[in-house]
């Protein structure tokens, strides 16, 4: 069952912006995501005082749900899925982007500033060449970003369509890149295949997926989730990186002095109840055995931008 979040968002929004939200919910064809009002998104964010977290020392900005952070740099692979957003446009074709997870919408902002700064001397930059969908869980962060957004370049809004929905979801409408950055590690395990074949469903021929993911060599985390990712993984465990009670291990690596410096701390902030690790090999033999999707791209990224401890990612590119 997909959800649907309306509730959540006619009880915290004001009066003055529901008959905004109310007008697109009328016009839906799917139960399975809320379209939103850029003007009401800017308007609730403003009243209600929401703005984007400061960053701590290595430049997390921690999400309002516990669901990861965003980050002020971009990693490899969402510089690639930016460059090629934007660039996709310089050859008279009109970008449809879908980001999955868009949280506070650097993200967008950095593919805007890009697609501006190609088109800023060109006729062909206006509202119909290029499309962004941001999709969030949290009604909070598409406000805080919308407005951010806007503080930006008020212009940019004609590209920003934000939508409130919980990955899986399905969506009538074909793209030509999707981004899912720090999402799949989020998922259960039996929500990762219908997400890929929800992002294949949604893919128009010839588009492409960018996708990075927690990897288990990571060292972010402590040396126990490496451990446990072998072990069930040698017993021949589905989904050996699947941790049902991430705090659990995370303080059991602190209390046995097995946490290196710098590593995740559960302050609250950042780390969910569950968590899924999936290695690079993992994660393509599932994209190419469970979807049509060919996998272009992939790689185990290791990264020291974000934190002290060096963080291994999983990146894959597919295209459909």
């Amino acid at each position: 069952m997909f959800m649907l979040i309306i509730l959540t968002i006619i009880s915290t929004a004001y009066a003055s912006d529901l008959h905004l939200i109310q007008e697109q919910a009328n016009s839906f064809k799917l139960n399975s995501f809320l379209a939103l009002n850029n003007a009401a998104l800017c308007s609730y964010a403003q009243d209600s005082n929401l703005s984007m977290p400061e960053p701590d020392e290595v430049g997390l900005r921690y999400t309002f749900n516990r669901h990861g952070s965003n980050f002020s740099i971009s990693d490899p692979i969402q510089s690639m899925f930016i460059n090629d957003t934007a660039l996709y446009n310089t050859m008279g074709q009109k970008a449809n982007v879908l980001e999955i997870g868009a949280g506070f919408g650097l993200c967008a902002q950095k593919v805007f500033g890009l697609y501006h700064a190609l088109h800023a001397n060109s006729d062909n930059e206006n509202s119909n060449t290029l499309s962004y969908v941001g999709a969030d869980i949290s009604f909070e962060h598409l406000a805080v970003a919308t407005n951010e957004i806007a503080k930006v370049n008020k212009d940019w809004l004609h590209y920003w369509k934000p939508i409130v929905s919980k990955f899986p979801f399905i969506l009538d409408d074909q793209y030509t890149h999707i981004g899912a950055f720090h999402v799949f590690h989020f998922l259960k395990p039996e929500e990762v295949i219908p997400g890929l074949k929800a992002i294949e469903n949604t893919l128009k021929p010839g588009g492409k997926v960018y996708i990075l993911t927690a990897n288990p060599q990571t060292m972010a985390y402590g040396p126990l989730v490496q451990s446990i990712y072998t072990y069930k993984k040698n017993k021949g465990k589905s989904f050996p990186g699947y941790l049902e009670d991430t705090k659990k291990i995370h303080d059991a690596s602190v209390a046995a002095g097995l946490m290196p410096e710098g590593a995740v701390e559960n302050k609250g902030k950042s780390i969910p109840d569950h968590f899924l690790f999936m290695d690079t090999q993992e994660l393509a033999d599932l994209i190419t055995c469970h979807t049509k999707l060919k996998v272009l791209w992939n790689s185990t990224i290791n990264t020291t931008v974000h934190t002290k401890t060096p963080k291994t990612y999983t990146g894959i590119i597919a295209e459909k």
